[in-house]
């Protein structure tokens, strides 16, 4: 599993099927190593979906599918604060198919 940081735009944490997160989910898959050596570029995220949210945690429990340059690929992804005051959010996304 690998993780990014990005910054909220507006509002609280950032929906699962939010632009600011959707495109963080991208540059986890397509930013890992193995993958970079293949040249496969973020193309867009559908069907995503809410799977939790833990308030307590301020942690969103995500699902969706990647669609890459390489084709699509089913994956996970968590969305959590890194620091809340200056509105900064981590990513961790892996391929579950």
């Amino acid at each position: 599993m690998f993780a990014v940081f990005g910054t909220a735009r507006a509002g609280g944490l950032p929906k699962c099927d939010s632009a600011d997160a959707t495109v963080l989910v991208g540059r986890v898959i397509t930013e890992a190593p193995a993958v970079q050596t293949m040249g496969v570029e973020y193309v867009r995220m559908t069907d995503v979906e809410e799977q939790e949210y833990d308030p307590d945690a301020k942690t969103r429990s995500c699902r969706g599918t990647l669609m890459t340059t390489a084709g699509e690929d089913v994956v996970s992804y968590t969305i959590r604060w890194q620091d809340e005051a200056t509105r900064q959010f981590q990513v961790e996304a892996q391929v579950i198919n």
